[in-house]
């Protein structure tokens, strides 16, 4: 197909995004099971998030490469001829790519959807309170069900019931608003709509969803930590808070931050909980992480005009 100058820039942009977001989450699905036991060693909030920026990864380092390194050289080296045939494997891998972002669009749409239709639901069911022990606006619902709650991103509002305000003591609630309190603190609502939203690692692959419970899981166990800041008694109220709630189906939502999203982690955290014990990976892996990558950023400003020629001249492969 011929294409103009710009066109063949965008068709080059997309398939180059596709090409190095599929080698890169073949790399990450080949670590992602050993990335997950490795963070078994570190304390939740390391944990989380790593396997958050693991997770992020192949999108954030492909679109990375596409406006640093591909776009460039196009502009600088490409001359502007008026037309130029593009070939079919560039197409195709721009196909793909655009197809690989209307899939993401569609579950932020169904995701924001789905949460609006909660939100919806429990305002109409509901009326607006504020717990005195919560800086965020709450919506206690009329339902014996016992269930708490953080949804939404931007304004995040608490969800609880009747149900639960009679079930909890009032220590038990407090712990259980001040373990939501640490949900809205660390945006994890937003963290955990990104990744949802993010390309998929590879297509029919479980690496994604790996990734991702694990993250959840390794955050809920964080809140947990920040709701009782290392006081015992501030442990075991929320330890028989999540007993409490523990039969409850949590709603299924990117936008929703339940206190037990996951009946399977209840045991896991209440042992948590009443038996802590100091983590014993490394607390620092950051600092390790930009002392590792400074030498390669490094390199790469040096090289750079080597570094474009040699991308155009991939390029120039990728579009015939």
């Amino acid at each position: 197909m011929m294409a103009s100058y710009w066109w063949r820039l965008a068709w080059l942009a997309l398939a180059c995004f596709f090409t190095i977001h599929l080698a890169a989450s073949a790399a990450v699905a080949f670590i992602a099971r050993r990335a997950v036991r490795i963070a078994e060693r570190f304390k939740p909030t390391s944990a989380a998030r790593a396997l958050f920026l693991l997770r992020l990864f192949p999108v954030t380092f492909s679109i990375l490469a596409v406006t640093a390194v591909c776009i460039p050289s196009y502009l600088w080296l490409e001359p502007t001829s008026a037309q130029e045939q593009v070939g079919w494997m560039c197409l195709a891998a721009a196909s793909l790519a655009v197809l690989v972002w209307l899939v993401s669009a569609g579950r932020m749409l169904d995701a924001a959807a789905r949460s609006y239709r909660y939100l919806r639901r429990w305002r109409r069911e509901g009326s607006p309170d504020r717990f005195p022990e919560a800086s965020t606006p709450a919506w206690v619902i009329e339902s014996n069900v016992p269930f708490l709650a953080l949804a939404g991103i931007v304004r995040p509002q608490l969800i609880a019931s009747r149900g639960l305000l009679r079930t909890l003591s009032s220590g038990q609630l407090t712990a259980a608003l001040r373990h939501e309190e640490a949900h809205r603190t660390s945006h994890d609502n937003l963290k955990r709509l990104i990744m949802h939203c993010a390309p998929g690692i590879l297509p029919f692959d479980s690496a994604s969803g790996l990734l991702e419970r694990a993250w959840a899981k390794f955050a809920e166990r964080a809140a947990d930590d920040r709701a009782v800041s290392g006081d015992p008694a501030r442990a075991l109220l929320l330890a028989e808070a999540l007993v409490r709630v523990a039969r409850i189906q949590a709603p299924q939502s990117a936008l929703v931050a339940p206190l037990l999203a996951d009946a399977s982690e209840l045991h896991a955290r209440v042992d948590r909980l009443l038996h802590p014990a100091p983590a014993a990976g490394p607390a620092r892996w950051r600092l390790h992480l930009i002392a590792s990558a400074a030498p390669a950023v490094l390199a790469v400003v040096a090289l750079e005009p080597l570094i474009l020629r040699l991308a155009h001249r991939l390029l120039e492969n990728l579009i015939r």
